[in-house]
């Protein structure tokens, strides 16, 4: 689908429901062409996916964030498997179209694997940093960062995104406190950052080929650990073909992010 690259505009959006999706703004990229995609996880900070201690929606602003709900249709919701590490909810932010969001402060969720997943993905973030530039370069400096990762003792492999072997080289390109969309692909051997869609850098995978590595079932885990980050959306796509302007389409509209076409 040949798609507008449009600057920020208001927004809002419904929950998400079974049958034809509204499409986002004005790009014609409805709901239910991402889920044609084929997405493996997908979250969405709408209360109707995120449920506090009580296994209840979430209601107040800073409620505990012990379920967020997979949008996919694959029923692989992250649960918050460590009390006192719980993220938070918050139903609105004005740099996001008044979108809600889910605070991550060194806070950590995961899924565990219900089969074997050996294939590349491709993962998206709608999100801003809430760091200073210094603890946003430590950040991005060899810990966990955006991670979206196989869990075990030393967190050998996996689909694991961490940005260059020191972050170096991307601390610049990402820090931001307002919104962006985050991209990481693998495609064989190679990962690719993008940042807004355009060109894709080269970076390191710190945990090996994304092509090799394995969730094994039962025994590891799909974890978000991040220490500073209002998250919108996540989703991951596993492959590198998809239509990957409509991701970044349907995402830059809903959360007022201008986007350019990959390249």
């Amino acid at each position: 689908m040949s798609l507008p690259f449009v600057a920020a505009r208001m927004y809002r959006g419904g929950s998400f429901a079974a049958g034809p999706a509204a499409p986002v703004a004005d790009t014609g990229v409805s709901e239910q062409d991402i889920l044609d995609m084929g997405p493996v996880w997908w979250f969405d900070a709408d209360r109707a996916y995120v449920e506090e201690g009580s296994g209840d929606p979430v209601e107040t602003d800073g409620d505990n964030v012990t379920a967020w709900l997979d949008k996919s249709g694959n029923d692989r919701d992250f649960i918050g498997h460590q009390a006192g590490y719980y993220p938070h909810w918050y139903e609105a932010d004005s740099n996001a179209n008044d979108k809600p969001y889910v605070e991550f402060a060194y806070d950590r969720m995961r899924w565990q694997a219900d089969d074997d997943y050996t294939t590349p993905m491709t993962f998206y973030w709608a999100l801003a940093d809430i760091t200073t530039a210094q603890n946003a370069k430590e950040y991005y400096n060899g810990t966990k960062a955006i991670s979206t990762a196989h869990h075990a003792s030393a967190w050998p492999n996996g689909f694991y995104s961490n940005f260059g072997a020191d972050g170096s080289n991307y601390y610049g390109t990402i820090q931001s406190t307002t919104p962006h969309i985050l991209q990481y692909a693998a495609t064989g051997s190679a990962v690719h950052l993008r940042v807004n869609g355009g060109a894709g850098e080269g970076v390191e995978s710190s945990f090996g080929d994304p092509e090799t590595n394995t969730l094994v079932s039962d025994t590891n885990y799909l974890t978000i650990d991040q220490p500073n980050a209002y998250m919108y959306e996540f989703l991951a796509i596993p492959n590198y073909t998809h239509e990957q302007d409509d991701v970044f389409s349907y995402l830059g509209d809903k959360y007022g992010i201008t986007v350019s076409e990959v390249s």
